[in-house]
């Protein structure tokens, strides 16, 4: 195997060729897991290296990670010129900022640049730099003009700087953009509590591990993702909004209002909520000294029944029993909810070295998936096309 290869971790931007300016910055340390994090989504890409870039990162480097050769100066091949889908400034320095408003075209990257914008072509920029120089008045104002002619992806602000962000939200960012879209979907995740006093509650296990994968894929293909999360031991890094919930009526409530007021085309309902809770909640807390506590426990009606959808829904169901061999839970499931995909996952298959789901459409056909990550994949490919065999 090529060293140079990457591992597909999706397709979201199959075909896709850009072009990558690194300009004289330290955050230029992270250009290497930055490409590689874009070619693990399909993208090709192209690198000019400034003479400022080079003072942190090298041509060789640059050429491992995208795995093709690096411009450093004019050459025949016009590179200088656009012709690839987009091009991204990662890290832009204030210098080279400057520069562009300026007008300046005076070496391969600024050329490339002028170029783009000549070209009305899109171009994407990740300003880092030392806060004192973010806040610098002539920079603010050099950056609102950019703003009218490029897309920015917001740095992470830690320690005083404006840092580059984590390399693989940032190739989501960058997808995020290419495949904008204005579909808008909610989704739920994780686990959901029921209280018995101020210090005691009831609960379910879920790991919010397949809702989060899911969530990445949504947001790298364009969807505007409206996360309203339980507690869970996994949480996506790239999303819309978060609404964090601890109870069924928490989630929702939070899930109602979303559809009143942002109208989402799309439900993906993954969270384990509570089938029972405690019929009352104690104020304070209930003694210990008790011998015996008995608790009553009242049904929690089914949330995606509760809740007023205009559009398709996509739910999960965890079953004690192989689904191969009884339909009839999910024959029941599927006649009493409205959902155009249901994910039937079985107790004895959710290991992470031997998980698998099956996805089950309202005429109760199925298809058998193995893997959190291929789920998430086959749920965004249903959504986009309709069918969950016909992964791009």
């Amino acid at each position: 195997m090529d060293d140079r290869a990457v591992k597909s971790l999706s397709t979201a931007l199959q075909g896709k060729q850009f072009d990558w300016i690194v300009s004289g910055s330290i955050a230029a340390v992270e250009v290497v897991k930055a490409i590689r994090a874009l070619r693990r989504l399909g993208a090709s890409v192209r690198v000019t290296l400034t003479a400022g870039g080079q003072q942190f990162i090298t041509a060789e480097s640059c050429a491992w990670a995208s795995g093709q050769s690096v411009v450093t100066s004019y050459r025949q091949f016009g590179e200088h010129l656009a012709t690839k889908d987009l091009l991204i400034i990662a890290p832009m320095s204030a210098s080279f900022a400057a520069k562009i408003v300026a007008g300046l075209s005076d070496s391969p990257g600024l050329a490339l640049v002028a170029s783009y914008l000549g070209c009305r072509r899109s171009i994407v920029a990740h300003p880092n730099m030392h806060r004192s120089l973010y806040d610098n008045p002539l920079w603010q104002k050099a950056i609102a003009e950019l703003e009218h002619h490029v897309h920015l992806i917001e740095p992470t602000v830690e320690e005083g700087k404006y840092k580059f962000k984590n390399p693989a939200d940032f190739a989501d960012d960058v997808a995020h953009f290419c495949n904008k879209r204005n579909e808008r979907v909610v989704v739920t995740m994780g686990r959901t509590e029921g209280y018995l006093d101020k210090v005691r509650y009831l609960s379910n296990t879920s790991t919010g591990q397949l809702a989060t994968l899911i969530t990445h894929e949504l947001y790298r293909y364009g969807f505007t993702t409206h996360v309203v999360g339980g507690p869970s031991d996994y949480r996506p890094s790239c999303y819309t909004t978060m609404t964090p919930v601890r109870t069924p009526n928490e989630m929702e409530v939070a899930c109602q209002r979303l559809l009143d007021d942002d109208r989402p085309t799309i439900l993906v309902m993954t969270a384990a909520v509570l089938d029972f809770v405690p019929e009352k909640t104690v104020a304070g807390k209930i003694s210990s000294r008790q011998p015996t506590l008995k608790l009553r426990l009242v049904a929690v009606p089914k949330l995606v029944q509760r809740l007023t959808p205009r559009t398709r829904i996509i739910c999960k169901l965890l079953a004690t029993f192989d689904p191969q061999d009884d339909l009839q839970v999910i024959r029941d499931y599927l006649n009493q909810t409205p959902c155009s995909l249901l994910i039937v996952n079985s107790l004895e298959e959710l290991q992470e070295k031997n998980y698998r789901s099956y996805l089950f459409y309202p005429d109760f056909s199925y298809s058998c998936v193995e893997g959190r990550a291929l789920t998430a994949q086959h749920v965004c490919q249903h959504l986009l096309t309709g069918d969950t065999n016909k992964i791009r």
